[in-house]
């Protein structure tokens, strides 16, 4: 009987392994068909943009999606990403009240051109955040998947309701938030559980990290390597994938959970997946055929 059991359970491991790999092969298959046959109404419209805008879209999109997170967003099935970088430094890099930053530069191209790239699944956010001492302004930059994003509120959506002290509606709390209603910092009321819920994190990660944000000097950040059971999740594994065109995706976490390990393979078999979508052609007419995908 326990032989029965234990072969049993061993088919069902080897069958949800042989289904880890199977689903992201049919994918990328189909991914690749529908990128061929929609490439070349992208390409039509980019020739209507001047190529040093092209480039600004081209150098946003790569700290969005290929140096952060955002590329697991869109092809897979992270909730949100976070992304973003100074407008102002704290050295004040200002020219009569003007930024002069790149990054600046490349959201104002995209905000005039995003209208050519009308999305359904997607959401692509940016708030300005200003601090007074040292005086600086950051742009935040999130990307969110509309079914991703619903389905995690859904999961957890009694702690939504906790948190934020009333009924939440996912459609609708998505729906402010895409027509710039209210602010993503306060939807989710500045609290960093929620925020990590909805990055992918996990929620016991998520819980981790906002004890670790409100007791800093209690909880140090430990870093990869150490013998802690805490540490910065990196779901690369540089020895066998050197050539990852994406970068991993990286947070605290608890590596001994079985939500972090669950995690850790889903962003693994992400990175191969959409490593091998970016190899097919042009970083930036990829990226676009996806967005406005439906």
């Amino acid at each position: 009987m326990k032989k029965n059991v234990h072969g049993i359970r061993k088919a069902i491991k080897q069958i949800k392994m042989i289904k880890n790999k199977i689903i992201p092969l049919i994918f990328l298959v189909v991914f690749v068909v529908f990128m061929r046959l929609e490439a070349s109404n992208v390409a039509d419209i980019l020739k209507t943009i001047p190529k040093d805008h092209q480039e600004d879209l081209r150098y946003l999109f790569r700290m969005i999606f290929l140096e952060q997170d955002g590329a697991y967003t869109v092809f897979g099935d992270k909730p949100v990403s976070l992304a973003g970088g100074f407008l102002i430094p704290p050295w004040k890099s200002l020219i009569n009240g003007r930024c002069v930053g790149k990054l600046g530069c490349a959201w104002k191209t995209w905000q005039k051109y995003k209208h050519k790239f009308p999305m359904q699944q997607y959401v692509i956010l940016g708030e300005l955040c200003k601090f007074e001492n040292p005086e600086s302004v950051t742009l935040n930059i999130f990307v969110i998947n509309k079914r991703a994003f619903i389905e995690s509120i859904r999961n957890h959506i009694m702690f939504f309701e906790s948190v934020l002290g009333d009924k939440v509606d996912p459609e609708s709390f998505l729906k402010d938030l895409e027509d710039e209603r209210i602010s993503f910092w306060t939807s989710i009321h500045h609290n960093e559980m929620l925020l990590g819920i909805l990055l992918g994190y996990g929620k016991h990660n998520a819980s981790f990290f906002n004890h670790r944000a409100r007791h800093c000097h209690q909880v140090p950040m430990i870093m990869s390597g150490t013998k802690s059971k805490y540490t910065v999740l990196n779901s690369s594994n540089r020895n066998i994938y050197p050539m990852m065109i994406v970068n991993p995706v990286q947070f605290l976490a608890d590596l001994e959970h079985p939500e972090t390990k669950r995690l850790q393979m889903g962003y693994k078999n992400s990175r191969k997946m959409i490593s091998s979508i970016y190899s097919q052609g042009d970083f930036l007419e990829i990226t676009l055929t996806r967005l406005i995908s439906e």
